[in-house]
């Protein structure tokens, strides 16, 4: 996840989160699979069946591609990540932040 979720988003290549860390890193591929921005893989045999279904499964694709030109529209890196941090400070704290 992090930054280099925001670079892949800016091209037209679907995000696989593969095994994610424990923490920030299961956080925001929850919410980034929530907002159809990737797709998860826990284990090498859940990446090859989501490697599959992105080759064979066109509105996948299409409804990520939308949704990750949706996300990207007028961001900066910047922002971001401070979008990024608000919301990992809210889980850990116990609390839920409002985002947009």
């Amino acid at each position: 996840a992090g930054v280099t979720v925001l670079e892949a988003l800016r091209t037209p290549r679907p995000v696989v989160a593969f095994a994610p860390l424990a923490g920030h890193g299961t956080a925001s591929t929850t919410e980034m699979v929530r907002r159809n921005l990737a797709v998860e893989a826990r284990n090498v045999p859940g990446l090859v069946e989501q490697i599959r279904r992105l080759r064979t499964d066109p509105e996948l694709l299409r409804t990520m591609e939308r949704a990750g030109e949706s996300w990207v529209e007028g961001r900066d890196l910047r922002r971001s990540v401070g979008e990024i941090q608000v919301l990992y400070s809210a889980r850990t704290n116990g609390s839920v932040a409002a985002h947009h």
